[in-house]
């Protein structure tokens, strides 16, 4: 009865292994695919925000105007553009797969491409309305 007993725990720890495994340590296939397009999705958008800040900053020749305080129009489209040239390179996309080899790995990716796309969203919503908004006058 007592190796009954120690063949089914056995077995248990076995079952939780695997499901642990499989949950945390494995790839997932759509996740993986979710978070390149999510990549595609910012890289996409960074491009379109950096076009909307450079005609607003051409239309108002507001390259050393504050954006924010203590940080100007220039320096902003500056840094958007650096980050750009060393986060969405086609070697940053092919590194996805490698980087991100495990479920938790994946959504930690995830939730970082996630506020990248929100702070960059908002960005683009108020400069496209800024800047479609001075075109029809």
């Amino acid at each position: 009865m007592e190796a009954l007993g120690i063949l089914i725990g056995i077995i248990g720890l076995v079952i939780a292994y695997i499901a642990l495994r499989k949950d945390h340590y494995s790839k997932p296939k759509d996740e993986l695919e979710a978070l390149q397009v999510q990549w595609m999705l910012n890289k996409t958008l960074s491009e379109k925000t950096q076009h909307e800040l450079r005609q607003f900053i051409d239309r108002y020749n507001a390259w050393d105007a504050d954006m924010y305080p203590g940080m100007t129009y220039r320096y902003m489209l500056e840094e958007m553009e650096r980050v750009y040239k060393i986060e969405y390179t086609d070697t940053e996309y092919k590194k996805l797969p490698e980087m991100c080899t495990t479920k938790p790995l994946i959504e930690i990716a995830m939730q970082k491409l996630n506020i990248q796309y929100n702070a960059l969203n908002e960005m683009y919503q108020k400069l496209n309305l800024q800047n479609r908004a001075n075109n029809s006058l």
